[in-house]
């Protein structure tokens, strides 16, 4: 078996290509973590979003791709979100634990569920309304509100999550006027 068609074999494994993906974002939250201690969390950024740049630059100008925005609104909104999603979430794993801030992160999805309702116009279903309400309790007993004290790195990787659901909104409505590269590639230009 040649090269090529394993590695043609891989790209087309979804599941395969999930767990590298998990791979690489742990051991990106580790180096952040492991980081921020001693580096400004502007630095962190721009060090992560410059070599997304070079990286999605080469995929791009390799695959014939333009670099010419389908819809430059769009893109642009979602280079926002993406980018106070990165700072929210890298500024949650420099002041939480590992754990919190990813799980935090990863409530992204109840936010999605939320958001489409507004920007979509999809329908909430009641079972959906009744998850999103246990989804809320599990947040509440990571954040663990007290009465004089607010949790603000909590908040803070909690908005990453915010964000993180507009950019997958955002995302969702570019792919009818742009490439997924380029898409990618507006992220961090």
């Amino acid at each position: 078996m040649s090269f090529a068609s394993i590695q043609h074999r891989a790209w087309r494994n979804g599941p395969l290509l999930i767990i590298c993906a998990t791979f690489f974002f742990t051991g990106m939250g580790a180096c952040v973590k492991a980081a921020s201690s001693s580096i400004p969390l502007f630095e962190i950024v721009f060090v992560r979003s410059m070599t997304s740049v070079v990286i999605l630059a080469f995929f791009l100008r390799w695959r014939g791709i333009s670099y010419r925005a389908g819809n430059p609104l769009m893109l642009l909104s979602r280079a926002m979100a993406g980018s106070l999603a990165i700072c929210c979430n890298f500024y949650g794993l420099g002041h939480l634990s590992f754990g919190d801030a990813t799980v935090l992160l990863l409530t992204f999805p109840v936010f999605v569920a939320l958001l489409s309702f507004v920007f979509l116009g999809e329908r909430p279903t009641s079972r959906l309304m009744m998850l999103i309400g246990v989804a809320w309790l599990g947040i509440a007993l990571i954040l663990k509100p007290q009465l004089d004290v607010v949790n603000f790195a909590g908040f803070v990787a909690l908005l990453a999550a915010v964000f993180s659901s507009l950019d997958v909104l955002t995302v969702h409505l570019s792919t009818r006027t742009d490439h997924a590269l380029r898409i990618a590639f507006y992220l961090v230009a």
